[in-house]
């Protein structure tokens, strides 16, 4: 299934990318050649992508998660021998960077594919019973559209905010992706906690263990805000340094100008980046609890709707403000995260309730 609609995504995005990056704003015939290329060889390696990421959510939801870090960890190191030969020794630019990029992602697939295939147990992998079976099918379709579709709203909210950044010239475009790319360090131990909380919830949920639900969530979003805030605050701190290792020499735009476009970014987005883990925590929870669905529908409020209107208030009310576009993140967070944390407790007393009228009723049958 995953193999299935990695192919429909690749056809799909190598024929769309171009059209999709003009809608964004990226029509500089400088730039334009060079985005394209990129992200059709990205698109390459999305089937391998999807086997990935399902096979590792495959082993997350059994309790193995060393292994998948393990492949990843690999393949990381090989991704940056692969950049550094495909790139530097073979001038490939943009499209040797894709390249670069799927290969990686091909090996770390392929890792976890034989593993799996050595497995004994319920997580083994064999090719000759691989089959789409009906219920199945339903079942992950029921419960995994709105997650998906959850993701590409948070992936849309933040093309909506770069696209109206990108109006404002290449000196803002360069530092905010700079900025993007340091912010991506915060979001990925942000994911990783946000991660573990659906898989362990749900096991919980499973066992009727309430209690243990509340300590999880409680020990996930002490663990997202003190790590999400200092990080962010180092990031921030060192936001000179750190900026420049993202500045070509040749480019030819004013590296100090490119700096402080970023440093606006990373005050305004990455200092305060721990909201977004907090409203992930929260909005996992809600899917390890069965309520993807509803916490889909809020993220369309949050997220999406909120962007777009504060985005088209502020371009009337403060134009040529971009600081005020990124203020747009944090406070979507925040509304989101309230928002959810209402669910949350409303879920969480309704099988409360739930689970004692069942323990009950098992009592009075003995």
């Amino acid at each position: 299934m995953s193999f299935i609609c990695g192919i429909v995504i690749m056809v799909v995005g190598i024929f769309a990318t171009e059209p999709l990056l003009i809608l964004t704003g990226v029509d500089d015939p400088d730039m334009l050649p060079e985005a394209t290329a990129y992200m059709r060889a990205y698109f390459v390696g999305i089937p391998a992508m999807m086997v990935l990421n399902f096979l590792s959510a495959s082993l997350r939801a059994a309790g193995d998660t060393i292994h998948t870090m393990v492949f990843m960890a690999i393949a990381g190191a090989v991704h940056v021998v692969v950049n550094i030969v495909i790139v530097v020794c073979f001038g490939l630019g943009a499209v040797g960077v894709g390249i670069g990029t799927t290969v990686t992602q091909t090996l770390a697939a392929v890792m976890i594919v034989i593993y799996m295939m050595r497995l004994d147990g319920m997580c083994r992998l064999s090719f000759k019973k691989l089959a789409l079976f009906k219920e199945m099918v339903i079942g992950i379709l029921h419960n995994g559209i709105p997650v998906g579709l959850q993701n590409v709203i948070f992936a849309v909210s933040n093309v909506i905010v770069q696209t109206n950044v990108n109006a404002y010239g290449p000196v803002v475009i360069a530092g905010a992706t700079a900025a993007a790319n340091l912010e991506g360090y915060v979001y990925t131990i942000m994911n990783a906690i946000a991660v573990a909380v659906i898989t362990v919830v749900s096991q919980n949920v499973g066992a009727r263990k309430f209690d243990r639900v509340k300590k999880i969530i409680v020990m996930s979003i002490i663990a997202v805000t003190v790590i999400g805030l200092a990080l962010g605050a180092l990031i921030t701190l060192f936001g000179d340094q750190l900026l420049g290792l993202y500045l070509s020499e040749d480019d030819k735009l004013d590296p100090e100008l490119v700096k402080d476009a970023g440093k606006t970014r990373l005050l305004l987005t990455c200092l305060p980046y721990f909201l977004c883990g907090i409203m992930e925590c929260l909005t996992n929870a809600l899917k390890g609890m069965k309520r993807a669905f509803s916490s889909m529908i809020i993220s369309v409020i949050g997220l999406c709707g909120f962007k777009i209107a504060w985005i088209t208030s502020v371009k009337s009310i403060f134009p040529g403000n971009v600081a005020m576009l990124y203020l747009s993140f944090p406070l979507a967070w925040i509304l989101t995260a309230a928002m959810t944390l209402v669910l949350f407790i409303i879920t969480y007393k309704q099988l409360s309730a739930r689970a004692k009228q069942a323990e009950l009723a098992e009592q009075l049958n003995v």
